[in-house]
């Protein structure tokens, strides 16, 4: 899986952010830590080729790459959450069918 974080809004003031990602089967309460890790600072160049349109500034934008293996098909819930110093900086969940 790819994960990529762009600071659209300039809430980071550092170049150290965490991601932690919890999944549940939807049919199950037992959350699981799927990811909890640092994110990697990308440089300009690499930014500007992931963004379209894009003159003059651009965002800061981390980047993290984590291989996943899940066992059991189904539907999962994630809720990702990138903190800076233990601070939430964004979050946001999404439903995915794994098979």
């Amino acid at each position: 899986m790819q994960w990529i974080v762009i600071d659209f809004h300039n809430k980071s003031g550092t170049e150290s952010l965490h991601l932690r990602v919890m999944a549940h089967q939807l049919n199950s309460k037992n959350d699981v830590v799927i990811i909890d890790q640092d994110l990697s600072l990308l440089v300009e160049d690499e930014t500007r080729g992931l963004l379209i349109n894009q003159s003059g500034d651009v965002p800061k934008t981390y980047f993290l790459i984590s291989t996943l293996s899940l066992d059991q098909p189904g539907c999962l819930g994630i809720h990702a959450v990138v903190t800076e110093a233990g601070s939430p900086l964004y979050d946001g969940q999404t439903i995915v069918s794994v098979h």
